[in-house]
């Protein structure tokens, strides 16, 4: 009786152990993630898009002030319309 006494003992002491080394491994590993993420260079700018059309084409552009009633609010807001056509 006083053997399965002390397995038992013993067996509940080496989890506990082999345990506690796993979560300091959990740990360390959670911290090195936040390192990461805490010296992350900055996001890019998106890739922009250059169009060069042929010299028979010209941009278009018709702008006005358009009134928009808001919650807030009346509000005044620039608008503006483009198209290409030809010159």
């Amino acid at each position: 009786m006083r053997l399965a006494k002390w397995g038992c003992a013993i067996a509940v002491a080496v989890g506990t152990a082999g345990m506690a080394g796993v979560g300091t491994e959990s740990a360390q590993a959670q911290s090195s993630r936040r390192d990461e993420n805490r010296y992350r260079p900055p996001p890019r700018a998106p890739a922009r898009i250059v169009v060069t059309p042929s010299r028979r084409l010209v941009r278009e552009c018709i702008d006005w002030y358009q009134i928009e009633h808001r919650l807030a609010g009346t509000v005044v807001t620039p608008q503006m319309r483009c198209r290409w056509g030809y010159r």
